[in-house]
């Protein structure tokens, strides 16, 4: 049976253990993004105090042109009929990995992304998700070259 990760963290933070620590923000991992660090981490929580978001999700700049298929062929979306990157405005694409959201705006809405929303711009490795077995590979590959 597949529990929502909502009922998951709501369960956590009624463990005693939890509630004497009393924490402010809730920091998410996902163990398809291994190579969120530390600094990350950090980066993430004081973009929350300083901007006073009530969540926060990882993204990377998405400076390609999308497309929709309008049954009349593909037809720019957003406005990107503007061929330059220089000239498109960039979309920010979540890419999983990190998800922080205060406590109290957890508590009383039930949802990990809500209210204001702020983000944190990855590098591309730490946005690299394994989900098959190539991706798994490349992280192989990314992790035996960061131990030279």
């Amino acid at each position: 049976m597949n529990i929502p990760l909502t009922d998951t963290v709501s369960d956590i933070l009624l463990l005693s253990e939890i509630q004497k620590l009393d924490p402010q923000i809730l920091v998410l991992l996902s163990i398809e993004n291994p190579f969120i660090n530390n600094k990350i981490i950090d980066d993430a929580i004081n973009s929350m105090l300083i901007f006073k978001t009530d969540s926060l999700i990882s993204v990377r700049e998405e400076t390609n042109m999308f497309f929709r298929h309008d049954g009349g062929g593909m037809k720019p979306i957003l406005n990107h009929e503007k061929f330059t990157k220089l000239e498109r405005e960039a979309l920010y694409k979540y890419t999983g990995g990190i998800i922080a959201v205060r406590t109290n705006h957890f508590k009383e809405f039930n949802k990990l992304i809500s209210g204001v929303v702020g983000h944190i711009v990855i590098d591309q490795r730490s946005a690299h998700t394994i989900r098959t077995k190539f991706d798994m590979e490349i992280a192989q590959l990314l992790a035996e070259k960061a131990l030279e």
